[in-house]
């Protein structure tokens, strides 16, 4: 299995969306992973993604890695 790693997009809403909107997603994540998981939910966090992803600084380093881990356990399914 081959895997590209590439920043999001407003592409990946609905998927994100679909994937996501799911409890035995939601129940193992901590408080701030909302359930359910809504469009407006979704662009957020791309929105912040995005964001985030423009500026690698040290401050931001544990916050990215905790949304990261969010959008990889969506995607792991």
């Amino acid at each position: 299995m081959q895997i590209e790693l590439r920043p999001w997009n407003m592409t990946d809403l609905d998927n994100l969306v679909r994937y996501a909107n799911n409890w035995n997603i939601a129940k193992n994540m901590t408080d701030n992973f909302s359930f359910p998981y809504s469009i407006e939910n979704g662009r957020a966090f791309i929105e912040f993604a995005k964001k985030i992803t423009q500026f690698r600084s040290e401050e931001h380093t544990s916050e990215l890695q905790s949304q990261f881990r969010i959008s990889y356990a969506v995607f792991c399914l």
